[in-house]
C-alpha cells in the first residue's frame, strides 16, 4: 500500500494533515487526485473536529453529496481504491 500526505494551513490558525492510502502510486500523481486531496483537506479544516464520521458528512464543495460518495467517484474515475489511513485536525476555530 502506497501512502500520500496532504496538508492544509489556514492563516497559521488551523492545520490539517491527511494520510491517503492506495495500491497504485501513480494515482497520487494525477491532477484529479491532487485536486481531490486538497478539497478533502479544506473540508476537514472548515468542519473542525466533528463527531460525525468523515464519510457521512456532506461534502463542502458539493453539499448535496457525502464525502464517502466523493471517495467512490475518485476511486471509480482512477480505477483504484483510495482511502484515508488517518488524519489530524489542529486548531480551535473554524474557517
Amino acid at each position: 500500500m502506497t501512502k500520500f500526505i496532504e496538508t492544509y494551513n489556514h492563516q497559521n490558525r488551523i492545520g490539517v494533515m491527511i494520510e491517503f492510502a492506495c495500491s497504485d502510486a501513480w494515482a497520487f500523481e494525477t491532477d484529479e487526485f491532487r485536486e481531490f486531496s486538497r478539497d478533502i483537506a479544506l473540508h476537514i479544516a472548515a468542519n473542525g473536529e466533528l463527531q460525525e464520521p468523515l464519510v457521512t458528512q456532506l461534502f463542502l464543495k458539493e453539499p448535496s453529496e457525502t464525502v464517502g460518495h466523493q471517495f467512490k467517484l475518485i476511486s471509480n474515475k482512477l480505477g483504484v481504491k483510495i482511502t484515508i489511513a488517518k488524519y489530524e485536525y489542529y486548531g480551535a476555530s473554524k474557517i
